[in-house]
């Protein structure tokens, strides 16, 4: 199995945990916004995640499960923009 389909196998599990994406990540960015006092949305919550693993893949060991994180947050992004994309406007 390639990474990317161990991913995609991941997603799917994680999906059926805890919902979409969206509904996932907006409810930690309501927590965040909380807790920072700043508004912050399900893309930044994202992102700060892909930069939590880009940080960790600084280290010196060198961990398979920080790629594959990476490529799962950055499908989770993907289907976040695209439902932004996809908004009519207000």
């Amino acid at each position: 199995m390639t990474m990317l389909e161990e991913v995609t196998e991941l997603l799917k599990e994680r999906r059926l945990s805890y919902g979409t994406p969206s509904e996932n990540f907006r409810k930690t960015a309501e927590l965040w916004s909380t807790i920072l006092d700043k508004e912050v949305s399900s893309r930044e919550v994202v992102l700060c995640m892909i930069a939590l693993k880009l940080a960790r893949c600084l280290g010196d060991k060198m961990l398979k499960d920080n790629s594959r994180d990476i490529a799962g947050y950055a499908a989770c992004l993907d289907e976040i923009e695209e439902e932004i994309i996809s908004r009519p406007p207000t």
